[in-house]
């Protein structure tokens, strides 16, 4: 990984360490309500069965992990692991269903894991490996934690000109500055063949790697694209701009994004891969 990448990604990692539950709120509402159709993706990808054990890594609000525990069943198992304990605390606060899995939250970085050796069928990991600072180590943990058989189902980003997001990109180089948008590129920097190369040399013998698009609408337009910045790398970046600068970014934002706008709402689409690990 390239020095621009590791600072890239370091940056929002921590900012996601870090966040108030304020703003990983604002993440919770906006982004992770993106992220659902890639929850279900993801986990149908790796066809769990009623009464499995799942590890989610880097659960953030709890978008794969509440949906892993529905598929499970009340004789499943769930245990999530994230860094932040705002991203936790929302992801606790939501309800399960009569009939779904018991979950487990842990505040855990991704490497090492405070999990024993194959304790689960399957274990996912939805757009975090990226922030990982130790991807081989992270991807090493979940191969450790893995039974006989079991198999991890990882999603990163591509390029971020794929995605919905890029329009965010583009604004903040014009506005504030392009060193600035080189920081906004974290989750966008780790390529899916990179991502498979690292999954081998953590010892993972078989990779299936595909490129996925699928749609994406944000119902309160622009403004709601605008709104997930306080949980990104560059949240201090917007947090010290003044009133008028703020203004200007989001016009900004507004005027890129016109394009795509269909009345109140913003459409357009989310591209990643998704590797499935065994």
């Amino acid at each position: 990984m390239g020095s621009d990448e590791a600072s890239s990604s370091s940056r929002w990692s921590a900012a996601f360490a870090g966040a108030s539950i304020d703003s990983m709120q604002i993440y919770d509402s906006v982004v992770a309500r993106l992220f659902t159709p890639w929850a279900h993706d993801l986990i149908g990808r790796l066809a769990p069965r009623p009464g499995h054990a799942a590890l989610d890594v880097a659960c953030g609000p709890g978008t794969v992990t509440h949906a892993l525990a529905d598929c499970l069943g009340p004789d499943g198992h769930v245990v999530a692991t994230d860094i932040s304990p705002a991203m936790l605390e929302i992801a606790r606060s939501k309800s399960t269903g009569t009939d779904s899995a018991p979950i487990e939250w842990l505040e855990s970085p991704a490497t090492p894991l405070p999990l024993p050796d194959a304790a689960f069928d399957i274990v996912t990991c939805q757009q975090g490996l990226q922030f990982f600072p130790d991807k081989v180590g992270a991807l090493a943990e979940i191969r450790r934690v893995l039974r006989p058989g079991g198999r991890a189902g990882v999603a990163v980003w591509t390029q971020v000109e794929d995605q919905l997001f890029g329009y965010l990109r583009d604004a903040i180089a014009n506005v504030m500055s392009g060193e600035t948008a080189d920081r906004y590129l974290g989750p966008f920097l780790l390529t899916g063949e990179d991502a498979a190369e690292y999954a081998r040399r953590a010892g993972f013998a078989n990779i299936d790697m595909e490129r996925v698009t699928l749609p994406a609408v944000l119902r309160g337009g622009a403004q709601e694209l605008f709104d997930t910045l306080p949980a990104s790398g560059v949240a201090a970046d917007i947090a010290a701009l003044h009133d008028n600068q703020r203004a200007q970014l989001l016009a900004e934002t507004v005027r890129l994004a016109e394009g795509a706008q269909e009345g109140t709402s913003l459409s357009g689409s989310l591209t990643a891969s998704v590797l499935i690990l065994s």
